[in-house]
């Protein structure tokens, strides 16, 4: 059928082709920096373009409000640009424009208006703790608040408000708005923290809560009487393709129009597209029937990838999970898994008792709950929540852009999947195509896109956080703790597998860092490391 129309075959073939070299083999990269929209600036004043105000609220963006509240609790001269729908070099906004230069991203814009108006920073150790805390609200509890925001009309209708659709309109638009915008959202927010169950959700949600909430105590704001950096963190948070197609390309519609078997298979794939993709609402699988039935009681069976010579594992959340089991003498078993998966696709999982238990964030607050491991005092539990979101949700993500810029990453990965090593220079050009742009999606979906020495800017803010914490020989004193298993995952599964540039940042800035790397391998996997 369709070779009898070689035009639309071609056409199809063309489309098919460029998508597949699109989606996969071009190599992703940033977008230059647009010229400044404000030729005509005033030296030093910070130009804030931003989504516009809402009655209730000084803005509907937690980031934009951020900027916002920064420039006011710090005196910084600026000017909100909300008349004309304008966005960063990221698609995204708020940005800034300061001296004629676009700066992009909220974490980047804090830090060049730190640099530039010589913003004080708090004494070291509460320095990092407001980074913590910052990085707790930005990158996991945004994910969780934007999950709760999309759940009514409300939302939707204060967005809808905002680009001024007629009221007429508002009963046909508000539906498509959820559908298409809702699940983009939802998409970003399960990429960015994992997928959870109502519940699941209220239980993690509170312990970010519960957090912010000890760090302020008896206090006015989270580090004293003045509002400080971290306070604005807190404080915020078919008839189109008919257009296209009659208006620019009527030849294609005329092909398309006298060819109808091709017509009626284009257009049932298209309407069957939009349903699946805009209008079929998102939900989380169902947990899968347990592997282990024949389990012993209070025995953890985890469920990883396999292990590598010269370094317990390749994920971070593995390693996690295994930690906290030697640290705390839980019995467990490790399971090695190629292609098994939780229900949410993704390893580790545990399962407990018969019960199967994703996401290593509520397998460690249920190891914690089952096995009765015991908190640390007030404050400094809500410094260890504020550190792992740190090191889980944002460190993270700029670890796996570097971590994935080496070819030993993806040779490691075909090792583990036993691919016979003389087809190994055959398939890793296939697996970084197709793996490597999968990894590069979720980090800036995640974090958002930075050039080179950006991103290295943030690593050596987070590093230094971390460096800065350390109270003795782990960070919480002489004994390890959760947070010690979160941040030494994170680090040594990025650190000892094979050289990367963080080898080079550890080894050069951070020794100390690296000190204490060394003394969680020796006392938790005294034996399994080949270095």
């Amino acid at each position: 059928m369709v070779c009898c129309c070689p035009v639309t075959t071609t056409l199809i073939v063309g489309v098919v082709g460029y998508f597949i070299y699109k989606k996969i083999f071009k190599v992703p990269t940033i977008r230059p920096k647009p010229e400044a929209y404000k030729k005509d600036y005033k030296k030093d004043v910070v130009y804030l373009y931003q989504f516009k105000r809402t009655r209730k609220c000084p803005n509907l963006s937690p980031f934009c409000m951020k900027v916002e509240v920064f420039c006011r609790a710090y005196n910084i001269p600026y000017e909100i640009c909300d008349e004309k729908r304008r966005w960063s070099r990221n698609g995204s906004l708020p940005f800034i424009e300061l001296n004629g230069e676009h700066i992009a991203d909220t974490d980047l814009i804090e830090t060049r208006l730190r640099k530039h108006f010589n913003v004080p920073s708090l004494p070291a150790l509460q320095e990092a703790q407001s980074v913590a805390i910052t990085r707790l609200a930005d990158n996991h509890l945004f994910n969780l608040l934007i999950r709760y925001k999309i759940q009514g009309d409300e939302f939707y209708m204060v967005l809808v408000k905002l680009i001024k659709i007629p009221n007429f309109l508002v009963p046909v638009v508000l539906p498509l708005i959820r559908g298409v915008f809702g699940r983009k959202v939802y998409k970003k927010s399960t990429m960015a923290i994992g997928n959870f169950e109502q519940e699941e959700m209220d239980e993690i949600l509170h312990r970010d809560l519960q957090t912010i909430q000890d760090y302020l105590g008896d206090q006015k704001f989270l580090f004293g009487d003045k509002v400080t950096a971290i306070a604005s963190v807190i404080y915020p948070f078919r008839c189109k393709i008919n257009n296209v197609l009659e208006k620019d390309f009527p030849k294609v519609l005329e092909m398309v129009c006298c060819c109808p078997v091709t017509t009626a298979l284009v257009v049932g794939a298209i309407v069957f597209f939009l349903y699946k993709k805009f209008f079929t609402p998102p939900a989380i699988a169902s947990k899968p029937a347990i592997n282990k039935t024949d389990y012993k009681k209070d025995t953890v069976y985890l469920y990883q990838f396999k292990r590598l010579r010269n370094c317990p594992n390749l994920s971070p959340f593995c390693m996690k999970l295994e930690v906290l089991c030697r640290v705390y003498n839980i019995p467990y078993e490790i399971v090695e898994t190629s292609m098994g998966r939780s229900r949410n696709g993704t390893l580790p999982f545990i399962e407990l008792n018969g019960e199967h238990i994703a996401d290593s964030d509520l397998i460690e607050i249920r190891l914690r709950q089952h096995f009765k491991i015991p908190s640390l005092p007030t404050e400094q539990e809500a410094q260890s929540v504020a550190l792992s979101r740190m090191a889980d949700n944002h460190l993270f993500y700029i670890l796996i852009r570097y971590k994935s810029s080496v070819d030993a990453f993806y040779e490691t990965i075909i090792g583990l999947l036993n691919m016979p090593s003389a087809l190994a220079s055959l398939l890793v050009p296939l697996v970084r195509a197709v793996f490597g742009r999968k990894l590069y999606s979720r980090s800036t979906g995640a974090i958002g896109d930075f050039e080179p020495q950006e991103l290295d800017e943030l690593l050596h803010r987070d590093l230094k956080v971390i460096q800065d914490s350390i109270k003795g020989k782990f960070l919480f004193g002489d004994k390890i703790t959760p947070v010690d298993a979160t941040v030494f995952g994170q680090l040594a599964s990025v650190y000892y597998p094979f050289r990367n540039h963080i080898c080079d940042v550890l080894e050069k800035d951070f020794p100390k860092v690296l000190e204490y790397l060394e003394r969680i391998r020796k006392e938790v996997y005294p034996n399994d490391f080949t270095i």
